[in-house]
């Protein structure tokens, strides 16, 4: 009775008449969110995985109003952070679990309630809503710490290091004078903070919730025309969920007026199913081919295309303009009070709310220490350090207490394999978890040599050694992660 009961709620209320429209715009701008990220992590032809995944989004954009389509979508973007991980950034492991919610609430709705593709997203709204909102809140909760605050550190001052180091930056503002450069360290420091703590609130505001989103767009797109512009589509894509009915709208009602728009996306999306398969063959053949579009940028370190590039005129430079696009969208149309409605949700609708908020805590409970959202934020919790102003470290596993210093001279000869640099501390069982992977790979003859309590250590045939080859299940592999920690207090940790 109960579930009758909440299914009328539902489709007397009047946004429910708007929900096709919703999904239809959420679904296109997740699918451009995953391609702006794959372009520039030179992801789109690395393998078969990752050439369906587009292949499905170009898919899904053919005709987005269709649910099955981003469920096929979301189902091959998790295969390909699976085949990556843990070598994934913070946006890639969130993206990963809104795509896991779409699957899981898809699921759901099918088994258990109504198919229909708006009862679908009606559910799926407010779940991916909240996602918005923790991750802002880890953004801000981060940075209160020592080292952020500081502008001689790296957390608080890299964006604006990023900029003076910026070509095109330059040109503009011309020389900088040291004190000036101390300024800029300073706003940058605590304007993102205020920005990172207004744009939630704003966005939860049924009023101003265009505001929240506009500042949302100024923030992110600053930081992708200085840096990285792969993670900024992912928040437009969830800002579009907080925008009113008319915001819709108006943007489809433009759509649905221009044949010829409609016309020329059309067939500039049938164009890449032959462009995609044909640029994966020639990958083989290329090697500016598969250094730029298919050769993961977080395996491939140095050898990784930087500067003006391909991905440059297909990712940056069409970023540059969807941002200008969905600006005046919404400096135009996204003014209006959304209607409030809440209703209950199944408790397994939250498993991966509450996973997102666990593994935002997980530095301070000694989980890990990488993807917990502290993009930037230079926290500290190994050892006996914890820089967090308020937050005390638990460490419940009491993994991350237990902290190796390499020698300052040859370390390592797998320095590379290993991912570990001579000006960079590791915890001891993130050390144990790289030499048992690459005993499993057959790998052998790799000397250490390292400080661990108070000791010096060094170890030849390391891949032999009893204490450091450990059992590791498939979740320590791909999600338990301990970052590198820089000697430098003040050096790049995030």
């Amino acid at each position: 009775m109960s579930k009758d009961l909440n299914k009328q709620k539902i489709l007397l209320n009047p946004n429910f008449d708007k929900t096709l429209d919703r999904f239809t715009l959420f679904a296109i701008m997740w699918v451009l969110a995953v391609f702006f990220h794959m372009i520039h992590r030179s992801d789109i032809v690395s393998g078969i995985v990752p050439v369906l995944t587009v292949l499905a989004g170009v898919y899904v954009l053919l005709d987005p109003s269709k649910d099955i389509r981003l469920i096929l979508f979301s189902a091959l973007h998790v295969g390909v952070y699976l085949i990556h991980a843990p070598n994934t950034s913070n946006h890639a492991f969130f993206a990963f679990c809104v795509d896991m919610t779409i699957l899981l609430v898809y699921g759901f709705n099918y088994l258990k309630s109504n198919p229909d593709r708006k009862h679908f997203f009606w559910k799926l709204n407010p779940i991916i809503k909240w996602f918005t909102i923790i991750l802002y809140f880890f953004a801000v909760f981060h940075k209160l710490n020592s080292n952020y605050l500081d502008p001689s550190s790296c957390g608080g001052s890299i964006l604006i290091d990023r900029l003076l180091n910026n070509k095109a930056a330059v040109s503009i503002l011309g020389v900088i004078s040291a004190d000036t450069i101390q300024f800029l360290k300073y706003f940058n420091i605590y304007s993102s903070l205020l920005l990172e703590m207004l744009i939630p609130i704003l966005l939860l505001h049924r009023k101003f919730a265009w505001l929240g989103c506009f500042l949302g767009i100024v923030l992110h797109a600053t930081l992708g025309f200085v840096y990285f512009w792969h993670f900024t589509p992912l928040l437009y894509a969830l800002y579009v969920l907080f925008l009113p009915d008319v915001f819709y709208t108006k943007i489809f009602g433009l759509y649905r007026n221009s044949q010829m728009l409609r016309k020329g996306i059309k067939y500039s999306l049938l164009s890449l199913f032959v462009i995609i398969p044909i640029l994966f063959v020639s990958s083989f053949y290329f090697p500016i081919i598969e250094n730029e579009l298919g050769n993961f940028s977080r395996n491939s370190g140095r050898g990784w295309a930087l500067g003006i590039n391909i991905r440059t005129f297909i990712g940056w430079l069409p970023f540059l303009v969807y941002t200008s696009i969905f600006t005046y969208f919404v400096v135009l149309f996204a003014r209006g009070s959304q209607n409030k409605f809440i209703y209950k949700l199944p408790l397994a609708y939250y498993l991966f709310p509450v996973t997102i908020i666990l593994n935002g805590f997980s530095p301070y409970l000694g989980f890990k220490t990488h993807q917990s959202f502290s993009m930037f934020s230079g926290v500290l919790t190994h050892g006996t350090t914890n820089n967090h102003l308020f937050m005390p470290t638990i460490n419940i596993l009491n993994t991350q207490e237990d902290v190796v210093t390499p020698f300052p001279e040859n370390h390592t000869n797998y320095d590379q394999e290993l991912n570990w640099k001579n000006d960079e501390k590791m915890v001891y069982y993130e050390l144990q978890k790289r030499v048992t992977e690459l005993h499993d790979k057959g790998i052998s003859g790799i000397n250490l040599h390292y400080w661990r309590n108070g000791n010096e250590v060094y170890i030849e045939n390391a891949e032999t050694n009893e204490e450091l080859i450990i059992p590791l299940n498939w979740v320590d592999k791909k999600f338990r992660i301990y970052r590198e920690i820089p000697t430098n207090p003040y050096g790049c940790y995030y």
